[in-house]
């Protein structure tokens, strides 16, 4: 009887399979008559808010949904996102692949993005190439992801992330960049761009290396220092690219910037390259394994103690100290003090003239040798490429003096 039931189920069973691959056979392979989507070629979709054009993208191929609101699109040709005031921020958007939803007011692209963020007050603009690109309307934020470049002022920014944020025109990089231009590459951690006043500002653990090519018109000197890339570390970084060519570059909190054998530490280290200035301030400390590089061609120095003097460790500390590029001049202001064992040098201002090889110091000029006073003038002039000292006033002339005229060295 158990057998006779179970033959019976089989036989139902297979009666059943047999009529479904019959139908099955019989239906043509062409899209059902109720699809939720229809085909569209060279279309242009629109999004509102308010009566106002919020976005519009022309797309070469879209699938879209029998009730308007979803988009699916291949070849994006041109997109454009727009402000509050109608005014478009992003432009020439591009891409492989789309995903629109105009009832939510976002869009989704991947595949080599392409896309250019205008400023509304400024003529500068940021062209962003990438992988992918979400916007939404709601929150006023477009992101941009996965291999990310971005192209402006003739600078080059590499990024994993970045954040348009649409009513302050700022792009944010909450997992950091790589900044380059075409002496320098700098890396931070996190930071932010203001578009409309060209700046961008990033932190902590700020790393820059400047690899400068020297010029015919550079002297020696300085020749001889940009055959060395400058690396420039701090805690937070400042950047104005209004000028395209000539920014201004802040490093503050914990600035450093080193050369083999060469170190200056201070709050501050300001790169100004449309003046051509470059200035460290507040508590700098500058260390020098020796000071042969201040000497142009490496002319023979016949004086023994000046030939002494320029092998040791030196250590500067001032308020202030920076390189007049125009002039030639590096420059210690303010609570200037020098120590290269065993003599100390304290004074208002130290210059040195690269180009005439002329150390200047000014204004309360005291030497001590081993802490016992040797000299107090004003105004201290010497002239290495001459092995010549001009002391004022003459009669402070003592064993300083003496030592570096003839030559002598401390015991």
């Amino acid at each position: 009887m158990k057998l006779k039931l179970l033959l019976l189920m089989a036989g139902i069973a297979t009666i059943i399979c047999a009529i479904y691959i019959a139908k099955d056979a019989s239906i043509p392979q062409s899209t059902r008559q109720d699809e939720p989507f229809v085909e569209q070629q060279d279309t242009q979709t629109i999004g509102y808010e308010n009566g106002k054009k919020i976005f519009d993208i022309r797309i070469q191929r879209i699938k879209k949904n029998k009730y308007g609101h979803l988009i699916k699109g291949e070849a994006i040709l041109d997109g454009h996102v727009y402000n509050h005031n109608g005014n478009v921020l992003i432009r020439a958007l591009s891409g492989d692949y789309a995903h629109v939803n105009t009832a939510m007011k976002s869009i989704i692209i991947t595949s080599n993005i392409r896309a250019i963020i205008d400023p509304s007050t400024t003529t500068q603009s940021v062209r962003i190439n990438g992988q992918e690109f979400r916007y939404n309307h709601n929150n006023k934020k477009a992101r941009f992801h996965d291999q990310l470049t971005l192209s402006f002022s003739g600078i080059s920014l590499n990024a994993t992330e970045c954040i348009y944020v649409n009513k302050s025109e700022t792009i944010e990089f909450p997992r950091g960049f790589m900044l380059t231009t075409d002496q320098s590459q700098t890396s931070a951690p996190k930071g932010i761009m203001a578009i409309r006043e060209s700046t961008i500002d990033a932190s902590p653990n700020i790393r820059t290396v400047y690899r400068a090519t020297p010029k015919k018109t550079d002297s020696s000197v300085i020749q001889t220092l940009l055959k060395n890339s400058t690396t420039i570390t701090s805690d937070q970084l400042h950047i104005n690219h209004k000028n395209e060519q000539k920014p201004k570059v802040l490093y503050t909190v914990n600035a450093m910037a080193s050369q083999p054998g060469k170190i200056i530490k201070s709050d501050t280290i300001d790169l100004d390259f449309k003046k051509q200035l470059f200035r460290a301030s507040a508590n700098v400390e500058l260390t020098f394994d020796s000071l042969d590089w201040v000497i142009q061609k490496r002319q023979p120095i016949s004086n023994a103690m000046i030939r002494k003097m320029l092998k040791k460790t030196t250590l500067m500390l001032s308020d202030m100290a920076w390189y007049d590029q125009k002039k030639n001049h590096v420059i210690l202001k303010e609570n200037v003090t020098l120590k290269q064992t065993p003599f100390k040098l304290k004074c208002d201002e130290l210059r040195y003239d690269i180009t005439k090889k002329i150390i200047e110091l000014k204004g309360n000029v005291k030497i001590t040798n081993l802490g016992i006073p040797i000299l107090n003038a004003q105004h201290v002039i010497i002239d290495i490429e001459n092995e010549q000292f001009n002391i004022t006033p003459s009669n402070t002339i003592n064993e300083i003096l003496i030592e570096l005229t003839t030559g002598r060295a401390t015991p």
